[in-house]
């Protein structure tokens, strides 16, 4: 993990959301107590039962956030692309973090000390409204996911988690899903076995509904997927 103090103005863009809600000597604030911090693949960000001490937004790359299961088998609650702040629910509810985060690949994440940001939450209801309506809204994801990870059969399951990763990050230039994911990575986040994860991608496969290159996967056949994700 490498850091730096010096945010551009990429990284002041995408903490937009939030440094607008303040006046300009607290933005000024909040900007200068900020860091950089670039990560390689898997790297760890915080681990579950560590204390909460940073607001962290992605720059660049990926985040899986996760919980180490039984067998020490992980399972990834969500998928964070560019623009997401995450790490800051720990802090609000004053306990220690129950999940993970990782980088998912090559990843730079900004990073704010929740004290200062805190400060700022305490003098600006609309700071505060900011990361409940955030907060709100991971609720509402996390509900929906409930019932695709227990009650959808393992094509339904893979079905979604595909149209959800793809919606996330994009594609590249050639269709395929921004995001390099192995069959176990698919399979930790879609609640099903390894074996699972690959005999369901190569029957989509084989029946023209995606591609595989690699680890890249392209999407052919949206309304498809999105039938097999509804009936799960």
């Amino acid at each position: 993990m490498t850091q730096s103090n010096i945010i551009g103005s990429e990284t002041v863009n995408l903490l937009s959301p939030l440094l607008n809600l303040l006046p300009p000597e607290e933005r000024r604030m909040l900007e200068r107590s900020a860091e950089l911090v670039a990560l390689k693949r898997h790297e760890i960000i915080y681990r579950e039962g560590e204390s909460p001490n940073h607001l962290y937004l992605v720059v660049e790359g990926a985040v899986k956030v996760y919980r180490e299961g039984v067998c020490g088998r992980c399972q990834i609650m969500r998928m964070l692309g560019i623009g997401s702040f995450f790490g800051y629910r720990a802090s609000l509810a004053r306990e220690p973090y129950v999940t993970g985060a990782a980088a998912f690949g090559k990843t730079t994440l900004c990073r704010i000390p929740m004290n200062q940001l805190q400060i700022v939450m305490s003098k600006y209801p609309a700071v505060l409204n900011f990361f409940v309506k955030e907060l709100a809204t991971d609720l509402g994801i996390a509900d929906k996911r409930m019932v695709s990870l227990t009650q959808k059969h393992i094509r339904g399951r893979i079905a979604e988690s595909l149209l959800t990763i793809r919606d996330t990050f994009g594609v590249d230039l050639e269709g395929f899903i921004d995001l390099d994911i192995t069959r176990q990575e698919l399979a930790d986040y879609s609640n099903m076995t390894t074996s699972n994860s690959i005999r369901t991608i190569s029957t989509l496969v084989n029946e023209g509904v995606i591609a595989v290159k690699d680890k890249r996967i392209k999407l052919l056949d949206d309304e498809l997927l999105l039938r097999f994700s509804l009936i799960g």
